[in-house]
């Protein structure tokens, strides 16, 4: 089984891009806080920094509703891309998260509907 559930705010600005056949590409990251307690019994946040793609319709709603610094709440799967890295020739690989299906936790951007039925946007169960 390989599927994540993760609830963090956006990290930095989206960056959608559109492949030579017109499907949309949106990559972003998420912070995830852990919390936990110290040996002093003191709370600590330990954040972690999360790349996610997200395809086609998916893609255009995120982008549409969400913004840097907006909570967002997500369902995917997890997929290793690899490389190799223009400089030294060496293979590379990271982890990213798959987006499948998004839910709002508060208002993303200024237009953003409150709740929005997955006819409503247009992607049948992909929200």
């Amino acid at each position: 089984m390989n599927q994540v559930n993760l609830m963090g705010n956006i990290t930095k600005d989206l960056e959608m891009r559109y492949l030579p056949n017109g499907t949309a590409i949106l990559s972003f990251s998420i912070a995830v806080n852990r919390r936990y307690k110290d040996k002093d019994g003191k709370a600590v946040d330990k954040p972690s920094f999360i790349d996610c793609k997200a395809w086609a319709k998916t893609a255009e709603f995120i982008n549409q509703y969400w913004s840097k610094g907006k909570r967002i709440l997500l369902i995917g799967r997890l997929e290793q891309e690899t490389w190799q890295d223009k400089e030294s020739g060496k293979n590379r690989s990271k982890i990213v998260v798959i987006v499948d299906k998004v839910f709002f936790t508060e208002s993303a951007k200024k237009d953003a509907p409150q709740e929005v039925t997955p006819e409503e946007a247009g992607m049948g169960d992909v929200i």
